[in-house]
């Protein structure tokens, strides 16, 4: 079963959140760059890039794994690819929500319809983008197409419900009563 995302009143008025993949929402308040850089190279990063004092790990505060911070090191070696959030998005699988120019959350869920079922019925925009993965063999990050293309029919019908309900309840008050 796929998680859904249960309906916070506040991220309409945060300017900006991030969704971690099991769901818990951690607020940035627009900022989410900076965020971001933040979470990937741990706040103590630039004290402890200016320290001068050899051996120490500079990524000592980071919240990746292990696994994680190795693959964030090679992303910040790529040229094309250097936001932080982006790096969470595409590679984490954060879901980035957006209250700035209209409700919105980029994801790389490929059950978006199911995952944001409560904000499609509020009218938030979802932009499902395409998730990424490093090639060992070429040592580049590409675009995980056969993920992003796949159809699957439990997020179809979650959309078809979700297009029935929009349609026969106009008011967005009302819809709370069809939360999952």
């Amino acid at each position: 079963m796929s998680l859904i995302i249960p309906y916070e009143d506040k991220l309409d008025t945060c300017n900006g959140a991030v969704i971690k993949p099991n769901g818990s929402i951690i607020y940035t308040y627009g900022e989410h760059e900076s965020f971001a850089k933040n979470y990937c190279r741990g706040k103590d990063y630039s004290l402890l890039t200016s320290s001068m004092i050899e051996g120490v790990d500079i990524y000592s505060s980071s919240k990746l794994t292990k696994q994680q911070l190795e693959l964030y090191k090679l992303w910040l070696k790529s040229e094309k690819f250097p936001s932080n959030i982006d790096f969470m998005v595409y590679l984490l699988r954060f879901d980035k929500v957006g209250t700035l120019l209209g409700n919105a959350i980029t994801t790389t869920n490929n059950k978006p319809h199911i995952r944001f079922y409560n904000y499609y019925l509020m009218d938030w925009y979802i932009d499902k983008l395409s998730p990424m993965r490093f090639n060992k063999k070429t040592g580049t990050f590409e675009y995980n197409v056969e993920e992003s293309y796949i159809q699957f029919d439990d997020d179809e019908d979650a959309a078809e419900e979700i297009k029935k309900i929009k349609s026969t309840v106009l008011c967005k008050k009302d819809r709370r009563a069809f939360f999952r």
